[in-house]
């Protein structure tokens, strides 16, 4: 092993470094793992990802700049917007390709990103933490990792390491219906003393599989927690919902939360989130946190001075440089340049791509780009709508296990996720050191790994 990567582990942890000796040093785990089996729930059971056979493990100090991730930047990039657009809700709509009513409600500033649920893609690099995207809604990825918790534990080659630590994963799933239940009694949506909760789901396998058994169970016990009654129903649209002027009701029964992507969904349903009539996690504040330009503005307002110092300290932190994909002069470290000129010279340093996308498509990262093609996607960004550039942002080298036995070097995608603000957990991707196109997700190779806190 290289000491600069025990370094980057140790960084992590000091747990992680203990793990390299007994996964490395005495050889305990150097095979691959099979981690599904029968005692998966049916509806993960065939998981289409690959499983990383190392946890991961963070201490309190990586925790807490999670935590820093995940609460406090998402109302940072909706007051950017606001700074950017003022009440100019035309601008923002060609701006964002939206209906002028959802501008309308971002710029009133009556959405409010503490009833968000999101996940923050981040990389660390030799400059710390930085802030890739940040993905919105229930069908953003990654929560399944939490029902392989008991796989890792039971595998011969890490149960003696685990057994012998204090460690345990968020659960993710459990954290996202405490935010929904949380939710509900903030905005006072109870039902009688019940938390009622609607999921709209079109995936004919998910009903398949037994799916709002296993959701439905994890919904129920956070009731338990919470000392409240109350259901959560799976319906495949929103046809059934009636709207008055004190709730949303399904069948005589107030509703609390929505959870519903669909793609044109009802203006009652904008109404009602607007007025407080029920929690909408899907709501138009998506389209602002999730369009990767967004990121791109909070970068431009960084040093506004409607920021407090803490704020601004926190945007320096955690974003990389970006900006919209148009023709002009840009600022870049200190000096105003042609951003096709600066794209053009210094190739290997910044990332194109798609402000709205995901599974790692539309993503182009210079340094694996032959000059031709880059030239090629800077004419595309600057001819089409809806482009930015990124800085590229470098990940630190970490070990972990490859082949069928054996380790190697892997770069690594942070999912941090924030339900309502809180810090719910994460979860990793890692790709092979230096292999593909640069682009580090599941749908791309990528495999999966659970992360353990644990004391130092």
């Amino acid at each position: 092993m290289e000491q600069d990567i025990i370094s980057n582990h140790a960084g992590i942890s000091a747990t992680a470094v203990n793990f390299l000796d007994y996964a490395i040093k005495e050889g305990k785990c150097l095979n691959r793992l099979d981690l599904l089996d029968e005692d998966v729930p049916p509806l993960l059971r065939d998981y289409k990802y690959p499983l990383q056979s190392w946890p991961w493990f963070i201490s309190p100090a990586t925790k807490r700049v999670l935590e820093e991730c995940v609460q406090l930047i998402p109302s940072l990039i909706v007051r950017s917007v606001m700074l950017e657009f003022g009440e100019d809700t035309a601008r923002f709509a060609d701006y964002y390709g939206t209906p002028d009513v959802v501008g309308q409600l971002v710029l009133s500033g009556t959405l409010k990103t503490r009833f968000v649920s999101q996940r923050t893609d981040a990389i660390l690099t030799e400059k710390g933490f930085k802030i890739l995207e940040l993905n919105l809604g229930f069908r953003i990825g990654g929560w399944q990792i939490q029902w392989i918790d008991p796989q890792y534990r039971k595998q011969a080659e890490l149960k003696p390491f685990l057994d012998r630590l204090d460690c345990h994963s968020r659960d993710i799933p459990y954290g996202y219906m405490c935010y929904l239940i949380r939710s509900i009694q903030e905005k006072q949506l109870l039902s009688d003393g019940r938390a009622n909760t609607i999921f709209v789901i079109e995936d004919d396998e998910f009903f398949a599989l037994n799916g709002p058994v296993t959701i439905g169970e994890i919904y129920d016990r956070a009731l338990r927690d919470h000392g409240l009654g109350g259901w959560l129903k799976f319906k495949r649209d929103l046809s059934d919902l009636t709207y008055a002027e004190n709730g949303v009701y399904l069948g005589g029964e107030r509703v609390g939360a929505v959870v519903s992507a669909e793609d044109n969904p009802p203006l009652e349903l904008f109404r009602a989130c607007a007025a407080g009539r029920v929690v909408w996690t899907d709501n138009p504040v998506e389209v602002v946190l999730s369009d990767k330009r967004s990121l791109a503005l909070l970068y431009k307002h960084r040093d506004h001075p409607a920021f407090s110092e803490s704020e601004r300290r926190v945007i320096h932190a955690f974003l990389p440089w970006g900006a919209s994909l148009r023709a002009g002069p840009v600022e870049f470290e200190g000096q105003t340049i042609d951003l096709q000129s600066l794209l053009s010279s210094q190739k290997d340093r910044f990332v194109i791509k798609i402000a709205l996308g995901g599974q790692g498509n539309d993503v182009f990262v210079g340094k694996y780009q032959t000059p031709q093609d880059w030239a090629r996607l800077i004419e595309r960004g600057l001819s089409e709508d809806g482009w930015l550039v990124q800085e590229f942002c470098r990940s630190l080298p970490f070990y972990g296990q490859q082949g069928d036995n054996g380790y190697g070097l892997y770069d690594v995608v942070w999912g941090v996720y924030g339900f309502g603000e809180v810090y719910s957990g994460c979860w990793l991707r890692l790709m092979a050191r230096d292999t593909g196109s640069g682009v580090i997700n599941s749908d791309k190779g990528a495999e999966e790994a659970i992360v353990y806190e644990v004391a130092c």
